[in-house]
């Protein structure tokens, strides 16, 4: 059971869903706190062999007061190997998504070596995004939906080594029914992305999915963890809307100032300024719905001086 805390029932009378929707970030970690649900999903979608899985902590310790604060949704390591995993369910395409998901796994990867110690053996370090949204490739086929990157060397394409991979499978690149879904990657984005919507289990559905739609069943979670899914899913569709049309105004309010401007650099201009001007907007308004300036900075981008910052000129 999800940590919770004491609320009084606020589910509406007609508020009975078959299934999770694993794009809430609360419904993300309580399926995937499932330990053989997550081992299935990293050896079907990683070119490595996952066994028996230690759940680590999601928050890693900041240094100084200067340092980022970073919170996963999961985090885990292979009991065997000590391969690390990071496991995030994205929503939304913002803009420093790549250095993003790189700054993940570099800190993963840099709190292996203790001080004091002269061997730089790394362990490698996967992170896992399962992107609820498409974006632009070069030269990928239409049907690819899972990237995964590296480091190579830039002309033989040698491998510099596997101490940090970033693996993207990308939901919305999916157009295919379930009975059209080939190998067990499709299968995953076809159920991430559809799971609410499911009545039942879908027809040809394979028994080494039962785990992962069990762990989703909605009539299976105790009362309190009920009106914590319904809690947060409000609350990130609310918050989904409000991003849009933050992001959208301040695109407008963006590129109208670069057109004022006149500088030939007022298209970058105004999508730089119209992201920032978005986030913003979307911060303020979680700030004043109450929502936990944690959830505010991880969705926006924002740091905390900079949400503290907003509070002030608020």
């Amino acid at each position: 059971m999800m940590d919770t805390d004491k609320t009084t029932n606020t589910l509406p009378e007609n508020f009975a869903p078959v299934f999770l929707d694993p794009t809430v970030d609360w419904a993300f970690k309580y399926i995937f706190s499932h330990e053989e649900v997550l081992r299935k999903l990293l050896n079907d979608l990683l070119p490595v062999q996952v066994g028996a899985i230690e759940y680590l902590p999601n928050e890693i310790p900041v240094l100084s007061e200067k340092d980022k604060r970073s919170i996963f949704d999961v985090v885990c390591m292979n009991r065997q190997t000590g391969k690390r995993f990071i496991v995030e369910m994205q929503s939304n395409n913002d803009m420093d998504m790549d250095d993003r998901l790189f700054f993940y796994g570099a800190s993963l990867v840099h709190r292996q070596i203790e001080r004091g110690n002269p061997d730089y053996s790394l362990a490698p370090v996967y992170v896992v995004c399962l992107a609820n949204y498409s974006r632009k490739h070069m030269d990928a086929p239409e049907d690819k939906i899972l990237f995964r990157y590296g480091f190579r060397e830039e002309e033989t394409h040698e491998p510099y080594g596997n101490q940090l991979t970033i693996c993207r499978l990308e939901l919305l690149r999916l157009g295919k029914q379930a009975e059209r879904c080939r190998g067990n990657v499709e299968k995953w984005a076809y159920y991430l992305k559809n799971m609410p919507t499911f009545a039942t289990k879908p027809a040809g559905a394979d028994e080494e999915f039962d785990a992962f739609f069990d762990a989703a069943r909605f009539a299976e979670l105790p009362e309190t963890d009920k009106q914590q899914y319904y809690k947060a899913m409000k609350s990130e569709y609310e918050f989904r809307v409000t991003t849009q049309y933050s992001y959208n105004e301040g695109m407008e309010i963006g590129m109208e100032r670069g057109r004022k401007e006149g500088r030939a650099e007022g298209r970058a201009e105004g999508r730089t300024e119209g992201r920032a001007e978005g986030r913003a907007e979307t911060a303020r308004a979680m700030l004043a719905d109450g929502v936990d300036p944690v959830r505010i900075t991880k969705y926006t981008g924002l740091s905390a001086e900079e949400l503290e910052a907003l509070k002030v000129l608020k």
